[in-house]
């Protein structure tokens, strides 16, 4: 793990710096006033449209379009990505469910308590209730994590993380979570990600599918 850290300590800093910035909004401001703030950004046709569809990395539909893209570039890379994105669902479900069940959303909020006028993105289906923390901000991080440490360029780090915190930022600009949703359900999903490339990768683990998926069938062809 500590390798892990030595080699992605920049990425991982640019994260926590994110994190630590949203930490201290929601520390002083409640989070309706931080969700109107964000709100004044809705009704750009441009932004909004593209935070429709980045949050969409964050659906279930998405994995196996990538775990597929990511196989065929590393098969113990796809497996790893697997475990986290289910890991991170199981945790996700535990937590909306079970301990955070009465958590309601932003638009119940603002509906029927605070009555505040609030911008939104038309053709995005709003809920009520198990608002915390951030099940596609948990999962986008968890899927998107484990290719982003597989990377040597940092670049391509850089690139693969802030389309994570878009991702999961869209929740919020989309009036689905409040921040402190999004910042917790990315931590999750972070944390779960680091463990599963380190314990997975780090430590050797199924050595044998440390190729693509392409390699992996010639190799098999040709033992036959």
């Amino acid at each position: 793990m500590k390798i892990l850290i030595k080699n992605n300590y920049l990425v991982i800093a640019f994260y926590l710096a994110f994190v630590l910035v949203g930490l201290y909004f929601i520390s002083i401001y409640s989070k309706v006033q931080i969700h109107i703030y964000i709100n004044q950004w809705v009704g750009n046709p441009v932004k909004d449209l593209f935070f429709k569809y980045i949050t969409l990395i964050g659906d279930g539909w998405f994995v196996p379009f990538f775990i597929l893209i990511m196989a065929l570039l590393n098969i113990r890379l796809a497996i790893t990505c697997l475990i986290s994105f289910s890991v991170a669902v199981l945790i996700t479900l535990i937590l909306k469910f079970v301990f955070f069940d009465d958590v309601v959303r932003p638009w119940y909020t603002f509906q029927w308590t605070v009555h505040e006028k609030i911008k939104y993105v038309n053709g995005v289906k709003l809920y009520l209730y198990n608002s915390f923390p951030s099940g596609h901000s948990t999962q986008a991080f968890a899927l998107l994590i484990p290719f982003m440490f597989y990377l040597k360029n940092y670049f391509l780090k850089y690139l693969i993380l802030i389309i994570s915190i878009l991702a999961a930022f869209s929740r919020t600009y989309l009036s689905m979570h409040w921040l402190e949703d999004v910042i917790v359900g990315s931590l999750v999903g972070f944390i779960i990600a680091f463990l599963s490339f380190g314990f997975i990768v780090y430590t050797n683990k199924l050595s044998k599918l440390n190729v693509s998926l392409v390699n992996f069938k010639k190799q098999k062809i040709n033992a036959n």
